[in-house]
């Protein structure tokens, strides 16, 4: 009966094991599909105007991203809430750092909880005219 009782215990501590082992796989592959559809990748996608697939996992990566694409970080008005990017062409994209976990990677973020205010194209602001009535 006793080796009984140590052949099932052997058994349950085999099968907590190996549940618990699948149930990490099946957390990080649904963490995976999570990352690979964010909504931070699409709004960047229609913000920069480009087909390519957008996809990056941290700060560095998106900064290497929009360097490619002709954006450089604007240090100048990028603050607390967000980071400014300004296209060789004038373009100005803001990006919120609530994106973005305290080091620096890509938070996981449903569908359902998005604010299309994490990501915006900024509007140039209207040339300046110049009077062409000098006085001189």
């Amino acid at each position: 009966m006793i080796e009984e009782l140590k052949d099932t215990a052997k058994t349950l501590k085999q099968l907590v094991t190996y549940l618990t082992n699948e149930k990490e796989k099946g957390s990080e592959a649904i963490r995976e599909i999570l990352l690979a559809n964010h909504p931070a990748f699409n709004a960047i996608k229609n913000a920069i105007n480009t087909n390519i697939r957008i996809y990056f996992a941290n700060e560095e990566e998106l900064s290497s991203l929009l360097s490619a694409f002709g954006y450089h970080y604007d240090l100048f008005i990028s603050n607390d809430n967000y980071h400014f990017w300004e296209h060789n062409d004038g373009k100005k994209i803001r990006i919120s750092k609530n994106l973005f976990t305290d080091d620096k990677k890509l938070k996981i973020i449903d569908i359902n909880e998005w604010d299309n205010d994490f990501v915006r194209k900024v509007p140039k602001p209207p040339p300046i005219e110049l009077d062409d009535d000098l006085p001189f």
